[in-house]
Formats: C-alpha cells, structure tokens, sequence
C-alpha cells in the first residue's frame, strides 16, 4: 500500500514538473513577439508619405520626422500593418495614421478619434 502511493506521487510529480517551467518559457517569448505587425509587414517599402505642404519620413529605427510650413515634428513607429502606419508623437500626444491615400489624426481635444487631415500618399 505504501509503495503504491510512492509510485503514485513519483508518478504525479514527473508529469506535473514541467507545468512548472512553462512560465518562464512564456516569458522568454513574450519579447521576441512584441511587435509582431513592424516584422510581419516590414516588406512593406514605406518610406516617405507626402501631402499638400509636407511629409513624413522614416529616420531609422522606429523613428519618423514630419515636415511642413509649420515646423518638424518627431514620431515613433507604434504600429504597421498592411493597411496603414501608426506614428506617435509623445510630446504633442498625437497619433498619424498614415493610409495609401489619407493621413487621420486622434489625439488632444481637437481629435478624440481618428479624423481624416490630409489627403496624399506614399512616393518612396
């Protein structure tokens, strides 16, 4: 009787042992899959997306500069999909959505949702 509750738990620990690990392995992937859409789409040559007076431009990295009239502006790559890039600029608290033919804003008082700005497109 005894053995048989022995062998029992030894039984039920060799299966349950490595339910123990998976935790960890989960948070190992967790990093190499943050941004599965900048990877996934990254075939995607976006370059350059131009309007009426300015433009967006990749700098690198996740980095993106706007230029126009009213000054250059400094946005982060938060999202890319085949549809549209996200671009954030933390110090005026704006997103850009860029489209193949039309930039949407969302941000501050004047845009709570996404709200079409510009008309234009991608030329690089």
């Amino acid at each position: 009787m005894f053995r048989k509750l022995v062998l029992s738990l030894a039984a039920t620990f060799a299966l349950a042992t490595p339910l123990l690990f998976l935790p960890a392995q989960a948070q190992a992937d967790y990093g190499r899959h943050e941004r599965p859409e900048r990877r996934e789409h990254a075939e995607l040559r976006r370059v350059v997306w131009q309007y009426q007076g300015g433009y967006f431009k990749d700098a690198g990295g996740q980095g993106w500069v706007e230029s126009n009239a009213g000054g250059t502006y400094h946005f982060r790559e938060v999202r890319r999909t085949r549809d549209f890039v996200d671009l954030y600029d933390a110090s005026r608290g704006f997103t850009a959505r860029l489209y193949n033919n039309a930039m949407y804003l969302q941000g501050g008082s004047n845009f709570p949702v996404f709200t079409k700005l510009y008309d234009g497109g991608w030329t690089a």
